[in-house]
């Protein structure tokens, strides 16, 4: 088994495991009221949105740049030429973040 095998068996194990425990916590709400605690703030005015945030200088934005090719196989990437560009403070790839994510399950 190779590790993108091993990786995508590993999600799978804690999907079924989620979702048979999700299955059971949802009994505990079937038929009752659940408080919201974020209503009173968005009916009133006082809800806090993103784009409320003030940007304070020297702040770094970040974009994302997807391929223009549904499902290709990605083999490299070069982020030479992007990394020149002017105001560029880092140039991120998949395995420069792999430390900080784990797999992203769609459609769980």
């Amino acid at each position: 088994m190779n590790q993108r095998e091993t990786a995508f068996a590993d999600m799978d194990a804690r999907v079924a495991g989620k979702q048979a425990h999700e299955a059971s916590a949802a009994q505990r709400h079937i038929g009752r009221s659940i408080e919201r605690l974020e209503d009173p703030a968005i009916l009133t005015g006082r809800g806090r949105y993103g784009d409320d945030i003030t940007v304070k200088p020297g702040t770094l934005h970040a974009a994302i740049l997807r391929s223009p090719h549904a499902h290709a196989e990605i083999l490299s990437i070069d982020t030479q030429a992007a990394s020149k560009l002017a105001g560029v403070r880092a140039v991120l790839t998949r395995d420069d973040l792999r430390p900080w994510s784990r797999p992203f399950v769609v459609g769980v």
